[in-house]
């Protein structure tokens, strides 16, 4: 009867009764075990079946908290591919760049030197380096679109997954109870095939060898498991030759191919329950997962076979007609060599929280110290460890300053700003070794003032050798963070020309604390080549007599600073540019201006990352919608050679920022921050603060920073900026005293300073001064000019007034004509007022 219920008959029934046979007519004390297949009791749901790596298997509860910041989450994962293609074509094109500045000379710069074929799309992007990136994506997407193309149709052989020598697998299905009373089942375990090409070693068909007395129980633990493992249930290695051999088979439980876990269970009548099943290869070989064996009552051996459908063929109408499907590989897998297996958990440096703590949520700007604990927990050494990520968030302090100005910030590869080398001291970690890494996260909000989940995705990849053939493989680990950003800082900047102190400029910054507590300004910052910050004096009153700047909640403070240019190097210095400065402006009357290299300083670091990460996301979108728009026109026809010949010229073009060529400096550098040809155009702002930790305050203090990032100063042309590009400044006597009675009308001089603030654009203007009704002007009140990019012009006048008083000079207007002809008028709203006495003097 058991015989008949293992298959419906024909040839799987008879391979079966022949392959059962076979074992016992060559093998001395083999004994057959009564065993019922397709049973289905207890009933086994085959389309829940999951098969993962046990080390990648998500716990049980829902998610795990990270204190201090928040859960963890499975992810997306079209961000988990678009990420992992992203970080393929940064290591390829930095690869690339490598090889070609070694080959060519590093004067030269890799990305100008690319041969790479590049369509009409790719080669629209300025910077080279974003270019090579983005031409290595579309490449990476092409590639998995043929092979998915090729699956569908059939054309490809699916092959099984590669797995790893001593590496737990974990199987979890749904198991029923049809009954309508409890059934307690027994030893549960896995039933398996591993095939290393001269013999099988499998625990199908109960068949027990008896050659002596049962030797004791042997256990296994792996390091990237919890569970215990077992020799499985009837386990048997055929002789050289594989199944078809005749010769004996051998039992040997201390040795076997693989180990499997075993479960006991009770199921509730008409219940159903998720159950986990792990088996770990020893092995090299093809490893098949048959089903699952379990024991009824203590005394019957139940076996049921997986049945899974395969993907559907699409090769040709007659497959997509009869939905045909190709054979199932899921439960198949190439066991091959050691591997190596990391797990990485982020390790808070503050002091063990509570429980209002653990789920606090994080402030927008805030950062904090971390630690990344990475383990390997595999059986082979793990090299090349990077990180990738979705947002600029993580910093890795290297602890060393930078050598110049163009060398990247943290340990960045690549244009994106988000894809990190976990350090030159942790290229290399052994099978079973753990090493800590610090870095820094620094949280932000994409919605201001507002409290919002944002999603941190972390995709960790790591090399390791193939000791046969010497090639470099690698493996992905996925973490992802959802964390409840809260708003902390609301930072705003405006600037203004100064119209007393010509090439100054005048920046006022408003704070406001959204933090339920008391929130401390530290300093105001800036990083600039033209420019340094100034903090006007004498303004304690705005921070209510206090020396120290703090904000109480909903409280907003205002600060004024003045913005001075700073001359240009001198002419026997090697560069025709100004170095990076720091300007950095403290909060605490008492405390002094002071400013430092940039290559000191670090912070400019979180600022340097974001600014890349923005460039390379603006570069990408609008590469995405050339991507989108050509497809939509249908218009695009073979290219002759010629055509893409040009293509390549002008993706091979010099970039040259200032006198440096941009392949040269990288682009999360703070030279690539502040470059030589738009520093005078435009600043960026760094409010650094902290806050008393209200929950507990023994621990330390709330540090974080926020941006003002692209305050234009002096635009480069009049092209993008509607305001007047010229400011007018002037130069007179506040009062005077004369004899009206013995000299007539008084006359007061003035002289008007008139300014192009474009950087490189030339501005043709009409200069006139109108009449007043109470007094008179003398000299040229009325002239057409054109001044070039920072061009300076000063104009002498003379006021004639006839009566003491007060009086308003200011009577300039402005014509300014634009590029396209246009004339635009321009009124100034600042008054110049001189106060008129009489008296003794003349």
């Amino acid at each position: 009867g058991a015989d008949r219920m293992a298959a419906p008959g024909g040839p799987i029934r008879k391979e079966r009764f022949q392959r059962m046979e076979r074992v016992i007519r060559y093998t001395p004390g083999s004994l057959r075990i009564l065993e019922l297949p397709n049973m289905d009791l207890p009933h086994v749901l085959d389309r829940t079946l999951v098969l993962q790596v046990e080390a990648e298997v998500p716990p049980s509860e829902e998610s795990t908290v990270i204190p201090f910041l928040g859960k963890t989450r499975k992810g997306d994962d079209a961000v988990w591919e678009e990420l992992e293609i992203l970080t393929i074509a940064e290591l390829r094109a930095a690869e690339k760049e490598s090889s070609s500045s070694s080959s060519h000379g590093s004067s030269t710069g890799g990305a100008d030197n690319d041969n790479t074929m590049a369509s009409p799309a790719v080669a629209k992007i300025a910077d080279p380096l974003v270019r090579r990136v983005v031409a290595e994506m579309d490449a990476e997407h092409t590639n998995r679109n043929l092979m998915a193309r090729a699956k569908r149709n059939g054309t490809t052989k699916i092959m099984p997954a590669i797995r790893a020598r001593m590496e737990p697998l974990a199987v979890s299905f749904v198991m029923e109870n049809p009954l309508g009373v409890a059934i307690k089942i027994q030893e549960i375990q896995l039933v398996a095939r591993l095939q290393d090409g001269k013999s099988v070693c499998t625990n199908e068909d109960a068949i027990e060898i008896r050659t002596g007395p049962p030797p004791p129980v042997k256990e296994w633990t792996f390091q990237s498991s919890t569970n215990t493992f077992f020799a499985p249930m009837f386990a048997r290695r055929s002789p050289e030759g594989g199944t078809e051999a005749k010769g004996s088979w051998t039992a040997d439980p201390l040795k076997p191919a693989f180990v499997v876990t075993q479960r006991n269970l009770t199921l509730k009548p008409g219940s159903k329950e998720r159950i986990s099943l792990s088996i770990c290869p020893l092995e090299r070989g093809e490893l098949e997962i048959l089903g699952v064996r379990c024991k009824l009552f203590d005394n019957i051996w139940v076996f049921h076979p997986f049945k899974l459908q395969g993907p559907l063929l699409q090769n040709n109408r007659e497959n997509k007609a009869n939905r045909a499907r190709a054979k199932p590989v899921l439960l198949k897998s190439r066991i091959e060599q050691d591997m190596p297996r990391l797990t990485v958990s982020l390790v808070s440096t503050r002091y063990s929280p509570t429980e209002d703590e653990s789920t606090a949520s994080t402030l927008h700007g805030q950062v904090s110290k971390w630690n990344l604990r990475v383990c390997n927990i595999g059986t082979a050494t793990a090299s090349n460890l990077v990180l990738k990520t979705n947002v600029p968030w993580i910093n890795i302090p290297t602890g060393r300053r930078r050598m110049s100005e163009d060398d990247a910030t943290s340990t960045c590869i690549g244009p994106s700003g988000t894809l990190l080398k976990l350090g030159r001291a942790y290229e290399r970690l052994e099978a079973g070794e753990t090493m800590e890494i610090p870095v820094q996260i620094k949280t932000t909000s994409s919605i201001m003032g507002q409290e919002k989940k944002e999603d941190l995705y972390m995709l960790y990849r790591y090399e390791f050798d193939e000791p046969s053939t010497g090639a470099t493989k690698q493996r992905w680990l996925r973490e992802m963070v959802e964390v409840r950003v809260s708003p902390a800082v609301s930072l705003t900047a405006t600037l203004m020309p100064s119209f007393w102190a010509k090439s100054e400029h005048i920046v006022s910054v408003e704070a406001t604390n959204h933090i339920r507590g008391k929130l401390v300004l530290d300093k105001l910052s800036i990083a600039s080549r033209d420019y340094r910050l100034e903090k006007i004096a004498d303004q304690g009153t705005t921070l209510r007599g206090s020396t120290v700047a703090m904000v109480d909640y909903n409280e907003r403070v205002s600060m004024h600073y003045r913005l001075i240019a700073t001359p240009p190097p001198d002419a026997d210095e090697d560069r025709p540019y100004n170095k990076c400065i720091i300007s950095e402006c403290p909060f605490q009357e008492g405390l002094s201006d002071r400013a430092k290299d940039s290559i000191r300083s670090e912070v400019t670091d979180f600022l340097c990352l974001e600014s890349a990460a923005t460039r390379f996301e603006k570069a990408l979108q609008a590469h995405k919608y050339e991507l989108a728009r050509a497809a939509a026109s249908n218009d695009e026809e073979p290219r002759h050679v010629s055509q893409i010949r040009r293509a390549n010229t002008s993706m091979s073009g010099s970039g040259e920022d200032g006198r440096r060529s941009r392949s040269v400096i990288h682009p999360t550098s703070v030279a690539r921050l502040c470059p030589v040809d738009t520093s005078k155009s435009k600043v960026d702002l760094i409010c650094t603060w902290n806050a008393p930790n209200e929950l507990n305050p023994e621990d330390v203090d709330v540090t974080g920073q926020n941006h003002v990032t692209g305050l234009s100063i002096r635009p480069l042309d009049g092209k993008t900026r509607k305001g007047c590009p010229i400011t007018i400044t002037c130069q007179h006597a506040a009062t005077k005293t004369h004899n009206f009675a013995m000299s007539g009308p008084a006359h007061v001089p003035l002289e008007i300073t008139v300014r192009n603030r474009l950087v490189e654009a030339s501005v043709e203007f009409e200069f006139s001064v109108e009449r007043p009704k109470t007094f008179e002007f003398i000299g040229a009140e009325c002239f057409t000019w054109e001044m070039e990019g920072g061009e300076e012009l000063t104009i002498p006048l003379t006021a004639v007034i006839p009566t003491p008083g007060m009086y308003n000079l200011q009577h300039v207007r402005l014509v300014v004509t634009r590029d396209n002809g246009q004339k635009v008028s321009y009124l100034f709203p600042l008054q110049w007022l001189v106060q008129v006495d009489n008296g003794e003097g003349r």
